[in-house]
């Protein structure tokens, strides 16, 4: 609890290393991390950005994000991810809820920092555009453009590079394709 009171984006390392040397957080470390939100909510956008892409290169950064949705992190640096966790999917295409396919998703991704983050960002638009069709289908209309949108906005206010943000919203806006019986 005193060291990460005496530097905020320790919570956020703790987190990382989780995932990269593949280990369980003790319980009472977790709680800490928890209460000590308040001073890593004045980590400089940069640092987090930086300690995200660290993260990326963890065999399974999923990991880490669990850590950081237990703890609360997550409601910090990007509530957008947090709105997916139970947001239902269609059953027949996807087992489980945005938040766990996201998870998945991420791990599956390729070791590239950037495009890791696409995938952590990939379904985002889902919870502004979840709809349900009258079977009762969930359906998402335009997720992709939304969550593109959703991506910059976020990928601007945590300081990633122009580069960077455009590799991520094109990934995203491009993800979806809706084959019609017409191919």
């Amino acid at each position: 609890s005193q060291r990460f009171n005496e530097d905020g984006l320790r919570i956020l390392r703790g987190a990382r290393f989780a995932a990269t040397l593949e280990f369980a957080l003790d319980d009472a470390t977790e709680r800490a991390m928890e209460e000590a939100l308040p001073v890593f909510r004045k980590v400089s956008a940069e640092r987090v950005r930086d300690e995200w892409m660290k993260t990326m290169k963890a065999a399974a950064p999923s990991r880490a994000f669990a850590v950081m949705l237990r703890r609360g992190i997550l409601g910090v640096v990007a509530p957008e991810l947090v709105a997916c966790v139970g947001c239902a999917q269609e059953p027949s295409r996807h087992r489980h809820d945005v938040w766990e396919h996201t998870l998945r998703t991420l791990d599956a991704c390729p070791k590239d920092a950037v495009l890791r983050i696409a995938a952590l960002l990939h379904d985002i638009g889902k919870p502004a555009t979840a709809r349900r069709e009258p079977s009762g289908t969930p359906s998402f209309p335009d997720h992709d453009r939304v969550g593109a949108g959703l991506a910059e906005a976020w990928m601007r206010a945590w300081r990633f590079s122009n580069d960077e943000r455009i590799r991520v919203t094109h990934v995203i806006q491009h993800h979806l394709v809706a084959y019609t019986p017409a191919w």
